[in-house]
């Protein structure tokens, strides 16, 4: 009995369910989703997409331009390029940022400040 109910209920006899006149699905008075901000959301969301769309439109464009593979390949030169100096900096950076770490433990330990120092 229930399952036949259900089945009713659902409209699966290819008819379709009592509806209150809205929709087939009435919203619930306790539906703990604000509707505004759902629809709020929705637009957003909706905006974003046409944007992308219309981003990768652009970028199809280009990849299928006969010198995007030289473009590319030239940029993957540039990068490996730099990667040796940025290793460089980062490394001295990261000395820097140690040295400055480490140095500051022994120094403040008197003071109330909370400078960072070890406290015994």
């Amino acid at each position: 009995q229930r399952q036949e109910k259900s089945k009713k209920d659902s409209g699966e006899d290819g008819n379709a369910p009592e509806s209150d006149g809205v929709s087939n699905f009435p919203m619930p008075a306790d539906f703990p989703i604000d509707t505004s901000r759902a629809e709020y959301y929705l637009q957003r969301l909706h905006t974003q997409m046409e944007k992308n769309a219309s981003m990768m439109e652009i970028m199809l464009k280009q990849v299928f331009k006969p010198d995007f593979p030289q473009k590319v390949r030239h940029s993957g030169e540039r990068i490996l390029e730099n990667m040796g100096p940025t290793a460089e900096r980062t490394g001295k950076l990261m000395k820097d940022v140690w040295t400055m770490w480490v140095g500051s433990w022994g120094e403040g330990d008197d003071d109330d400040r909370g400078a960072g120092g070890r406290r015994r």
